[in-house]
């Protein structure tokens, strides 16, 4: 038997190994050439459950050949043990049929999506990777997803040495993965002509110009129009603009078009800010499509509204045979018409991957509803649709996901926009475990308790999840204050990390030295010399004369720096300036100070931190200087063009991810939003935030809706003491506070499905009918009390 494994391995053939013998659990010892499938992937090995009607079998099939009458081995197979039925019989699904897999938390949808891949390569050698485009939601996904593709082909490679697998590693260097807006930058490249882009467009925001261009034409609307603006005169302008740009913003999200937006019904409210509305994001709209086409440049979202032309035609040259697509749920209706759209003019099949329960992008344009309007849509066009579930979860211990099942089901009868039934019940994979603590907890995660709890949970893997950065930002320095350092990721925030707000105050210092606000924050920095305490200042505080001035005049001066700047590129001479400086040094020398002062960490640990930080602060700050070569290039940039590139981007971009080393081995609590870790897992989660409401009265609320084939917008403005509530928004409402309650309960599904072992939640004693307004309302210990496993 052994040796005919190793052939089969020898012939890269993949082998799933099933028996009830306990020795096939270290199958891959007997042989060298097993080890190495094993950890490859070309071999599967499961041990069922002995069953006297199967004594005597001895079975194979081969590519999920397998006759009726023999079915019922698989489903013996299935119960008895690990081995998965459902993803068995979708690596070998019929080629031709398209495919919707609701893939439930933990279930291996990756693994699928790949066993898929590799199948239908080895069906057909000769179709290019590139012809089976993977969609992803994330970039990272994207990347995770290709490395381990390249890990599986090298290990068919060291399996079998056939030269064919290092032909198709090299044709993975072309196979597209990626997102769903790289892979219509990609197609916009090749068709880019017929939408009047004759060269691939620059892919930039354009937050900053908006802005400057809803001053301009709010402005104009004042002179044509003064009695109208008359209600809004005293509140700040700044409100009104950034209450504009959101509106902008959730247009654009849903990817209207220039001349939907024009278009668009903006009801009516008893202040006629809908004619100011229209006005203004008309003309916007107008003027930022004409400057973007005339630089040959797009935002992210015009990627996909760029599009919208390109669907009235067949597509000349997008060679797509398969196209898979991952996290199906959070798509948007836009993307799915896209999807439409290339299925008919290539002929391709789709393969949908997702679960309704994970949709948490509606506030992107995410329509949770995706799986439904794909299936009935092919259906009208004749293209039947096959819908599979998998529900055998590799992740969480049976106790645990016995007691979410019931918390679920409970959700499903006090929330309306969630739905949950048996059949979405995750079947555990694992054995119980022995190991404790295991399931649901609810501590209240008070200082006194967080601290108790992360002693015991010590140096194992542990992630705190929160709904938001700035909870990020909290929860990282508490645990600091009680002794634990954490990894605090926050996506998208490179440009308001540390090292460059520090850099902007050192430009601001040669730009504006007697702005003292600005010249003080210097002095703080970890390039000023910090002599100056507050208590200082306001000792000095004069209302006649600017005291500061006189305090801060004798420190942080570079007249030599200020030489230079006269005659060379402001980029090398501050660059210079900070090698001399060493602010990566100064920043770790306070650091550790302070952390002596506030932290109840040891010293060792402490030391360690400020190692890892001072290692952070140097690498954002190279990165720094890599951006702004890289936007510059050889140009002698002047101090004030890069001060308003740093202003720009400070205020704008939120795509640029700050830099991190790798984790330090005192990093083993993770601190991140929910959405950050989706597709991620943990032994232990902690929820301390459980309390902020689903739905909140004031700010600013959008709503859009589709009206035949014209869209209406629901606002709502809390501009200072002003409440501006249209028409649309008042019969809109009621509807939207369900829908913003669904999408939080599946965003605490996800929060919780990410744990292994345990989760420990601030929660409630008993449910409250009618009551569902925080995590915390959802979280209910008597709805667990009683589950044992």
């Amino acid at each position: 038997m052994i040796e005919e494994l190793v052939n089969f391995i020898r012939l890269g053939i993949k082998v799933y190994f099933v028996s009830t013998d306990p020795a096939v659990e270290e199958l891959e010892n007997e042989h060298p050439l097993l080890e190495k499938a094993g950890k490859g992937e070309l071999l599967r090995r499961f041990l069922v459950k002995y069953d006297h009607r199967y004594a005597d079998l001895e079975w194979t099939a081969y590519d999920g050949d397998v006759a009726e009458d023999e079915a019922h081995w698989l489903e013996y197979f299935s119960t008895a043990g690990a081995f998965n039925l459902e993803q068995y019989r979708l690596e070998h699904w019929p080629e031709g049929e398209h495919l919707i897999v609701t893939a439930g938390a933990g279930t291996g949808k990756t693994t699928v999506m790949l066993d898929r891949v590799m199948y239908l390569k080895h069906r057909h050698p000769h179709l290019p990777l590139k012809r089976m485009v993977m969609l992803t939601f994330t970039n990272e996904a994207a990347q995770h997803m290709k490395e381990r593709l390249m890990k599986r082909l090298a290990a068919y490679y060291e399996c079998t040495r056939k030269r064919v697998y290092l032909t198709w590693i090299e044709e993975a260097g072309e196979w597209f993965i990626g997102t769903i807006h790289s892979f219509a930058h990609q197609i916009i490249k090749e068709e880019g002509a017929s939408l009047g882009f004759p060269s691939p467009p620059k892919i930039r925001s354009f937050a900053h110009e908006k802005k400057r261009l809803i001053e301009k034409w709010f402005d104009r609307y004042a002179v044509e129009h003064p009695d109208k603006v008359e209600p809004f005169r005293y509140i700040p302008f700044y409100v009104i603009v950034n209450g504009i740009y959101h509106l902008m913003e959730k247009m654009e999200q849903k990817s209207l078009h220039e001349e939907e937006m024009a278009d668009a019904d903006y009801g009516e409210d008893e202040w006629a800010a809908q004619d100011l509305l229209k006005y203004v994001i008309g003309h916007v709209q107008q003027e930022l499509h004409e400057w973007k086409k005339e630089r040959q440049e797009m935002e992210l979202h015009d990627l996909l509204r760029r599009l919208k032309p390109l669907m009235r035609q067949r597509p000349s040259a997008v060679p797509v045979t398969y196209l898979l697509v991952d996290e199906f749920q959070d798509t948007d209706e836009v993307q799915i018409q896209f999807f439409l759209w290339l299925l008919q003019w290539t002929g391709a099949v789709i393969f949908a991957v997702g679960d309704v329960k994970q949709s948490i992008y509606r506030f992107r344009g995410a329509e949770y509803t995706a799986f439904r309007q794909l299936a009935e849509q092919l259906e009208r066009r004749g293209e039947p649709v096959e819908r599979v579930s998998l529900r055998k979860n590799y992740r969480s211990e049976p106790r645990l996901l016995s007691q979410m099942d019931r918390m679920f089901a409970h959700w499903a009868t006090v929330v309306d926009r969630f739905s949950y039934s048996s059949a979405d019940r995750l079947i555990p994979a694992k054995d119980e475990s022995a190991e404790e603590p295991v399931g649901l907890f609810f501590p209240r995660l008070d200082d006194a308790e967080l601290k108790v709890l992360l002693k015991q949970l010590e140096g194992k893997d542990v992630a705190i999840l929160v709904r938001s950065n700035r909870q990020v930002e909290e929860m990282a320095e508490r645990c600091e204050r009680l002794g634990f350092f954490v990894a605090a990721k926050r996506k998208g925030r490179f440009f308001r990390t540390l090292p460059v707000r520090e850099f902007y105050l050192l430009v601001r210092r040669f730009t504006h030295p007697a702005v003292w606000r600005d010249r003080y924050l210097f002095h703080l920095s970890s390039y000023g010399q910090r002599q100056v305490s507050l208590p200082q200042v306001l000792l000095e505080y004069r209302p006649d004369r600017m005291g500061i001035a006189d305090l801060l005049q004798p420190y942080d001066r570079f007249p030599e720096a200020e030489s230079r700047l006269r005659h060379y590129s402001a980029i090398d001479v501050l660059e210079q300036l900070v090698r001399q400086l060493k602010p990566d040094e100064r920043y770790a020398r306070r650091l550790f100070a302070w952390l002596k002062e506030n932290s109840e960490a040891d010293e060792e640990t402490m030391r360690r931190e400020v190692a890892f930080r001072r290692q952070e602060y140097a690498m954002n700050l190279e990165h720094l200087f890599y951006l702004l070569k890289k936007e510059f290039g050889r140009y002698p940039v002047s101090l004030f063009e890069l001060e308003k590139y740093l202003a720009i981007q400070m205020g704008s971009n939120t795509t640029e991810t700050e830099l991190r080393p790798p984790d330090a081995e005192h990093h083993w609590i993770k601190v991140m939003t929910v959405h950050q870790a989706k597709g991620l897992e943990f032994d232990y989660v902690l929820l301390p935030y459980t309390d902020d409401p689903f739905v909140r009265s004031h700010g600013t609320r959008v709503i859009l809706q589709k009206n035949g084939d014209r869209w209406q917008v629901g606002y709502h403005f809390q501009w200072k003491d002003r409440r501006i509530v249209n028409s649309h928004m008042k019969a809109m409402e009621e509807d939207e506070e369900k829908e913003m309650i669904g999408e939080e309960t599946r965003l605490l599904y996800v929060a919780l499905t990410r744990a292994k072992k345990a989760v420990y939640a601030v929660g409630t004693d008993h449910s409250r009918r009618g009551s569902v307004s925080s995590w915390r309302s959802l979280l209910v210990k008597e709805v667990v009390a009683d589950v044992s496993g």
